[in-house]
């Protein structure tokens, strides 16, 4: 999907580039290329092109065939500054789980985050990246209250992709109203469709919309 982002976003691509790191036993890589965008179509009065996708052919480069995200920051697109807040989660890259009971992870985490602090804010979205390294296994995640021990209502998301056709996963229920109304630390709750089958989120964050 093609859309315009904000400086947040950018901070956001930025910060994984330098965490991106061979993810699991697929030695995988996720990857972002930034590239000057000519002022035109895209970009009124020009800007930057922002593609994610996974290595597939280990190649180091993001190939044509690879790109699963495509987005612009332009400039003077300030219309929107503060209404889309991306907040990533910081750690280990590469989650990974293999019980269909679940297990709580804490290896990337958003610590000592408050709804609060985002004054005007009306939804919240998570999400990621999710595969499996056989095809049919889906990888299911819920956000986590570490501090009180247990998962946040509606935030469960699920993909069954292998690496090759994974894509950014999120929410599409506004749990904005389970988020505790006090200071929590954050990490997920993954669990695989077949038991001792890998499955793997990277990317994760919190998109908090504002009015």
């Amino acid at each position: 999907m093609i859309r315009s982002i904000n400086l947040f976003s950018l901070l956001f691509i930025l910060a994984l580039i330098v965490s991106c790191e061979k993810q699991g036993l697929d030695g995988l890589t996720s990857l972002v290329e930034i590239a000057i965008e000519s002022v035109g179509e895209n970009c009124a009065n020009g800007g930057y092109l922002i593609q994610s996708g996974i290595d597939i052919n280990r190649n180091g480069t993001l190939d044509g065939n690879e790109v699963q995200s495509t987005s612009y920051l332009c400039h003077g697109d300030n219309n929107n500054l503060d209404k889309k807040i991306i907040v990533p989660f910081i750690g280990r890259n590469g989650i990974q789980g293999s019980s269909t009971s679940g297990t709580v992870v804490s290896d990337q985490v958003i610590l000592e985050f408050n709804i609060n602090d985002y004054p005007d804010a009306d939804s919240v979205v998570f999400g990621g990246f999710q595969w499996s390294l056989e095809s049919g296994v889906e990888c299911s995640v819920e956000l986590y209250d570490l501090t009180n021990n247990k998962v946040i209502e509606d935030t469960q998301i699920k993909a069954n992709a292998t690496a090759s056709t994974t894509k950014w996963t999120a929410t599409t229920k506004n749990f904005i109203n389970h988020l505790p109304q006090e200071t929590i630390d954050l990490g997920v709750f993954i669990k695989s469709s077949q038991e001792g089958e890998r499955v793997y989120i990277t990317a994760l964050a919190l998109i908090v919309y504002r009015n």
